[in-house]
């Protein structure tokens, strides 16, 4: 009977615990890393080992975060650029469409469409960027290549012009 209290206590300290980390503890951490993660995301594309390292150890807390609290298009773009970093190409693709499902900001579609370059899927990565610079013409500059910033602005003022008619 005793042991029986015990394993009860137990059970009740352990359903509290999990109770706690999912109310206090996993909104902090997610808070913390969507504050911090866009400085480490670029310090690890800038190739710093100690910010790719960090973004390998908090793959599980995003995908944690993210379950938690799915609507957080910082958190789904955190990811995917992760995902891409670490050359998970349909992975980060999967991730960008679903924060696209809540959002359809320029820098999901920019990132979207790097990531599509990488697959060497060419014609939806154009569309991605003019898309996003459709949204936001201040992302045309950030587009390295000079032969791709030609042919998305063509894309784009093609489509522009469509629109007028």
């Amino acid at each position: 009977m005793k042991l029986f209290k015990i394993l009860a206590t137990i059970a009740i300290v352990a359903t509290a615990v999990a109770a706690i980390d999912a109310f206090c503890y996993v909104p902090y951490r997610c808070n913390r890393l969507a504050k911090i993660g866009e400085s480490i995301v670029a310090a690890a594309v800038a190739g710093n080992p100690a910010a790719r390292l960090f973004l390998r150890e908090q793959a599980a807390v995003f995908d944690r975060c993210i379950a938690h609290e799915p609507q957080s298009v910082e958190l789904q773009l955190l990811r995917g650029t992760s995902q891409s970093i670490f050359g998970d190409y349909e992975g980060a693709l999967a991730t960008y469409q679903t924060a696209l499902q809540y959002d359809q900001r320029p820098e999901i579609y920019f990132d979207m469409a790097g990531t599509l370059l990488k697959l060497q899927r060419t014609d939806e990565a154009f569309d991605s960027y003019a898309m996003a610079i459709r949204f936001n013409p201040d992302f045309l500059p950030r587009i390295s290549n000079r032969e791709t910033r030609l042919r998305v602005m063509s894309r784009w003022r093609r489509e522009s012009d469509a629109e007028r008619k």
